[in-house]
């Protein structure tokens, strides 16, 4: 008989992002039981990612969670607590916006990105927590290159209603986020209107944000929006709601912006060239062999932010230094998704 665990990883969070995908794409349409069947699943499973943020003391999700059948709830993996900054949840939440149109998601997204400003920000970058659930706790000495090559970006990316970035035709994002040309086109579906299964108008959509509200930002808790759970659009989705919800999301983005330009500029200073800043003791480190992971990783996320100083920095430096030659040790894995698909 199949053994259960009852454990989710963060990472299982890219899931709804590509359930979602797969029903938009569905040979048999959007309309098909199955592709229904798909984006049900993959509504109600990114509400349980941003729940593994929201019920945390720092809106941030722990590393893995155990879920209780009694309580149809969860709590922190043993060993788990930690976070490292990943993209996963904000990777789905991107998507599920973009093909539905649902503001929820920006909202979400918006939950998570203050939690990181408030709670894992640095004088020189950004750093992962050792306990979600202690807000009194400082961020420690690690940046992955992935928090700037897909965290910050697809956060962007959310915010950002102007990109032409066709996600159902024109590109594909690799495992780190690096957008890849379709060399075939793919048949773009029609996009319908959200089915509500309430006769009101969303009432969820945020206020302009300001510095002082990320600065005294604290997490909402979970449950908040449990009209979402089983996968349903609840809610009215008119034009005039989607045009302030990106109105709204401009401002958001310029927020967004600006951590990237924090996070580089640490960088920058204390670990160009390195695979990864340590900001904490402000110093690199190269535990991918050094090949300046990060500085490789961001160029993308730097060139569609419109920051084309400091991609063309990291461009000439690629170009002058950048040396695989020396390499003795790799993970492939690593070297493909980060390295290459970076270059």
């Amino acid at each position: 008989a199949p053994i259960f665990l009852h454990t989710m990883e963060e990472l299982v969070c890219f899931v709804p992002g590509m359930l979602a995908l797969g029903a938009y794409t569905d040979p048999n349409g959007l309309e098909s039981e199955r592709a229904q069947r798909d984006l049900k699943t993959a509504r109600a499973l990114v509400y349980t990612c941003y729940e593994m943020h929201a019920q945390s003391q720092t809106g941030m999700a722990p590393e893995t969670v155990n879920f209780n059948d009694r309580t149809e709830d969860f709590k922190v993996h043993n060993r788990s607590e930690y976070a490292l900054l990943r993209p996963e949840t904000v990777e789905s939440l991107y998507i599920l916006h973009k093909l539905t149109g649902d503001p929820i998601y920006r909202e979400f997204g918006w939950h998570i990105f203050q939690s990181i400003e408030r709670y894992c920000k640095l004088q020189s970058g950004y750093g992962k927590l050792k306990n979600v659930d202690d807000a009194n706790s400082s961020p420690e000495n690690l940046m992955e290159s992935f928090f700037l090559s897909e965290t910050l970006k697809y956060l962007y990316l959310l915010f950002d209603p102007d990109n032409e970035l066709d996600l159902l035709g024109g590109i594909v994002y690799n495992t780190e986020a690096h957008p890849l040309r379709l060399l075939d086109k793919v048949p773009k579906p029609k996009q319908p209107g959200i089915k509500s299964s309430l006769p009101i108008e969303f009432p969820y959509l945020g206020s302009s944000p300001q510095p002082s509200d990320i600065a005294s930002f604290r997490p909402l808790g979970g449950g908040r929006f449990n009209e979402y759970k089983s996968g349903d659009s609840p809610y009215l989705i008119f034009q005039n709601l989607r045009d302030q919800s990106d109105e709204l999301a401009r401002l958001r983005r310029s927020f967004v912006v600006d951590a990237m330009k924090h996070a580089w500029s640490g960088y920058k200073m204390f670990a160009f060239g390195h695979d990864e800043l340590l900001p904490v003791s402000r110093k690199g480190a190269n535990p991918w062999g050094g090949m300046a992971v990060t500085l490789v990783d961001s160029l993308d996320t730097l060139y569609l932010m419109g920051l084309k100083n400091e991609f063309y920095e990291g461009r000439d430096w690629v170009r002058d230094y950048l040396d695989h030659d020396n390499v003795e040790t790799v993970s492939v894995f690593e070297t493909t998704i980060r390295s290459l698909g970076g270059l």
